[in-house]
């Protein structure tokens, strides 16, 4: 079974505009990074926690989409995504999904 989880996501420098102009509601991403839980006090005096990722890498996993939002685009961004140590443009050509956790 899946089940969809949502998931507060924080994305600097390149990762903000790369998801603003190309992910959408219900894009398939894979984002690699770190938890990061803060806390504060509501204007009830009540102590609040929220946990998000912090992005270090971001890959786009559905296909490109085209001008007319169709998914055929010209070919599979599988693998295609930025890594955040070097901000360089990994274009997919490897794809070595063999190692994810999952």
């Amino acid at each position: 079974d899946s089940q969809t989880e949502w998931h507060t996501v924080v994305l600097w420098r390149g990762f903000a505009e790369l998801a603003q102009k190309y992910l959408h509601k219900g894009s398939l991403v894979y984002i690699e990074g770190r938890l990061r839980t803060r806390s504060w006090e509501d204007k009830d005096k009540v102590r609040r926690f929220s946990t998000e990722v912090v992005g270090d890498n971001l890959v786009m996993l559905d296909k490109r989409r085209d001008d007319n939002g169709s998914g055929e685009g010209d070919g599979n961004q599988g693998d295609a995504g930025y890594s955040g140590d070097d901000m360089s443009y990994n274009s997919g050509s490897g794809g070595d999904n063999d190692n994810l956790p999952f």
